[in-house]
């Protein structure tokens, strides 16, 4: 020790030197997290592009300048929650685990995009009402798994925004937004021959809303509430729940994949009676605790070239208090899950 201290002593360059090479490879055990960012930073920068498009056609905010600056803070609102939200985390994670990522044994970053098909408050079928069910979602998540337990942590959240009605005094439309700050599960596997079984289940901490968007196309007066973002809170709040997947694995490469999540958001709260403007969202709603759930099941392909595995799903959602079994939200979803870690590329833990 006392060699130590005097090495020290004599060439304190080399010990900052060193610090520094520690440093180094700390920070260099998550590059390779880097390595298909620009493959995520495309597609999802594609699709927010699409779906500000979108909704913006879907609730017809687009003329007036009231009805802009509504549609961009609603994204806003929405988009910057889940990036605090992620990067916040992924900070404290890094920070938490000695400064790297070395800690993770797998790492997979999923977008999902929608594209409806109906809404909680009916449509006789889609596209009636001026466009009922017209809109735009997205849901995405970034997990780890874990290398010293055998589980996997998960941050994720996302909306949909889709049309009630539209008639030429106003646009009505209808979102749910949730977010996911925590979400830890256990994976498990079953392999026979070219099948390969998945299932994993877990509980999530949830926060969420609930929303009708109504926009009027009058600059001025008329019978509706206004607010600048043009959102009239139904049902939201906080609480928990537990997700499930499942997966059917064939000759790794093509798959059956279902999901689905139930939560109960016990800190919340229930608009009982609309304000009738909000017709046909204005009908009087039971009392109680508000729940998300959502499933979804369809295929993908895993296209180990890229690699990405790339999934076609029918969708379901709500968060409200009608029965569990009741999903308005209806949408096609295309899913890109990309392995950004895997088991064979982890770098093993930097020394100290």
């Amino acid at each position: 020790m006392a060699r130590a201290d005097d090495a020290a002593r004599a060439d304190p360059g080399r010990v900052e030197d060193s610090r520094l090479r520690a440093f180094w490879r700390k920070f260099h055990s998550g590059a390779d997290l880097l390595a298909r960012v620009p493959a995520v930073a495309y597609i999802d920068a594609s699709w927010s592009l699409a779906i500000n498009a979108g909704t913006l056609e879907a609730a017809r905010q687009w003329d007036t300048p009231r009805g802009l600056v509504a549609h961009f803070g609603t994204r806003a609102l929405f988009g910057t929650t889940w990036t605090l939200v992620l990067g916040g985390e992924s900070l404290a994670l890094a920070l938490g685990m000695g400064g790297n990522f070395a800690w993770a044994r797998q790492a997979r970053w999923r977008t999902d995009a929608l594209v409806g098909l109906g809404v909680p408050a009916g449509c006789v079928k889609p596209g009636s009402n001026a466009g009922c069910g017209m809109g735009f979602g997205t849901f995405g998540g970034l997990r780890f798994e874990l290398r010293s337990v055998p589980l996997w942590v998960e941050a994720s959240g996302g909306w949909i925004e889709q049309r009630v009605a539209s008639d030429p005094s106003r646009t009505l439309a209808e979102s749910t937004w949730l977010m996911t700050p925590l979400h830890v599960f256990h994976e498990a596997h079953v392999e026979r021959g070219p099948f390969r079984a998945t299932g994993a289940i877990g509980p999530s901490v949830d926060v969420g809303m609930h929303t009708a968007h109504l926009h009027p196309h009058a600059r001025e007066g008329g019978p509706y509430p206004r607010n600048w973002l043009e959102m009239h809170p139904l049902d939201g709040g906080l609480g928990g729940g537990i997700q499930a997947e499942v997966r059917l694995e064939i000759l790794r490469r093509f798959s059956i994949d279902a999901d689905a999540h139930v939560s109960a958001l016990a800190i919340g709260f229930v608009e009982r009676q609309p304000n009738a403007a909000l017709a046909p969202l204005d009908a009087p709603r039971a009392g109680g605790i508000p729940v998300f759930r959502r499933y979804s099941f369809g295929v993908a392909y895993h296209w180990k070239e890229m690699p990405l595995r790339l999934g076609l799903s029918y969708w379901a959602a709500e968060m409200s208090t009608r029965s569990l079994w009741t999903l308005g939200h209806e949408a096609v979803l295309l899913r890109f899950d990309f392995p950004l870690r895997t088991a064979e590329d982890a770098p093993a833990r930097p020394s100290e």
